[in-house]
């Protein structure tokens, strides 16, 4: 979220960190959590391995949610629809059946007071992820928008409780992100001359600790992903004082050493990552970094720059990313919105087209597949396919209908 507008040029992605954020505190403050199969949360596991109750969901990708936020629970998805103002919905689509419907128990309810679990009113939240048994939402109040708080919420979203603030953001904040991975939150915080990474215990106890700090330079952490033992981080900053130059890199955190490691250099943008590869986006290549032996690959050179999704098995390149740097710098734009969808071994396996060129793709897992269609019906805009329909390079999308 950018706290600031700074008056200053800034890159596309971290352009396209920018959201709204807010949640009421109601609910439940005061009872015990647990999480669904009764064990408590165990901070800093240790694998190498994705672990799938505790850990980032890798697979959505780094891209601002415009108007939708999914995360995958143990038997379907949460999607949060913030699109109308008072009116956001916390929705749940079951992967079975593929019927999103309002996180709601009531009979007969409307969903549209405080009387309905899945109504959250006039708020935006900035990110919700499930993990340890339990929904989390990261966001903060229309009274009090500066003041950045962790939500917790029962799967079935009839309790909720405040567990910690996060952060108040002082007036050299210009944004932050934040992502759920081992019984801790990271979140990171971008000032106008240091750039900060924190990372607190998900049931709030004990101190917030700094994990990564670079002061006087002004810049901004675009992405950070985490996976197994670490937390990848991308670092962006201005050469020169005109503001017009930068410079990157990627590198990662061990949280279990508490070492971090320099992985490449240079103007990369975007990147995602599994157990034994970082890929890696630098201008129109798209590279496959072996972790282990530093060795490189040119997996797929693209016209223009591309976002990147992995969900464990395929790459997907969003040229979204691309098409709008070129506009913003003046150029003339011939490129068609595409999605390209490659091996990891950079076999193109399919292409296809995203007919809104403002919709925003969120990635998917290996049952479905999520997109924002910015819409003007009374239909929220986010909208699902089947992994096997976008494999076949005809996606069908079906809009999350809850009228």
């Amino acid at each position: 979220m950018y706290l600031k507008n700074p008056a200053r040029s800034v890159t596309l992605i971290a352009l396209l960190l920018l959201l709204a954020l807010s949640l009421s505190a109601c609910g439940s403050s005061g009872w015990s959590w647990v999480t669904e199969s009764g064990v408590e949360i165990e901070p800093n596991l240790a694998s190498e391995r994705y672990l799938a109750d505790s850990d980032f969901q890798y697979n959505w990708g780094q891209a601002a949610r415009v108007s939708g936020t999914v995360t995958a629970g143990n038997s379907g998805y949460y999607i949060y629809d913030n699109l109308y103002s008072g009116n956001a919905l916390l929705l749940y689509c079951d992967t079975d059946t593929a019927t999103p419907m309002p996180l709601c128990s009531r009979p007969n309810c409307k969903h549209n007071s405080e009387d309905c679990s899945a109504w959250f009113g006039d708020y935006h939240v900035d990110r919700i992820e499930y993990a340890s048994g339990a929904l989390y939402l990261m966001g903060s109040s229309m009274e009090d928008e500066l003041t950045v708080n962790l939500y917790r919420l029962s799967p079935n979203g009839q309790q909720r409780e405040l567990v910690t603030t996060l952060f108040h953001a002082e007036g050299s904040v210009i944004s932050y992100t934040a992502l759920i991975h081992r019984g801790y939150v990271y979140y990171y915080i971008a000032h106008q001359d240091k750039t900060e990474i924190f990372r607190v215990r998900l049931d709030g106890t004990g101190e917030t600790e700094t994990v990564y700090a670079e002061d006087d330079r002004w810049g901004n952490i675009i992405s950070i992903i985490a996976y197994g033992n670490y937390l990848y981080i991308q670092d962006t900053w201005y050469t020169d004082e005109t503001y017009k130059t930068m410079d990157s890199c990627i590198g990662r955190y061990c949280i279990q050493t508490g070492k971090f490691e320099l992985l490449k250099e240079g103007a990369q943008y975007d990147f995602a990552v599994s157990e034994t590869t970082l890929y890696y986006q630098a201008w129109n290549q798209t590279i496959a970094l072996n972790l282990a032996t530093g060795e490189e690959t040119v997996l797929y050179e693209s016209e223009i720059p591309v976002s990147l999704f992995y969900d464990g098995e395929v790459l997907c390149l969003d040229n979204e990313a691309g098409i709008f740097l070129l506009e913003q710098s003046g150029g003339d734009v011939t490129a068609l919105r595409t999605v390209t969808v490659l091996s990891t071994e950079g076999e193109v396996l399919t292409e296809f087209p995203i007919e809104n060129g403002n919709a925003e793709f969120l990635g998917g897992d290996s049952n479905y597949y999520f997109c924002v269609h910015p819409s003007t019906s009374d239909n929220t805009p986010v909208s699902f396919c089947t992994r096997d329909s976008l494999l076949s390079g005809a996606p069908q999308w079906v809009a999350v209908d809850v009228s």
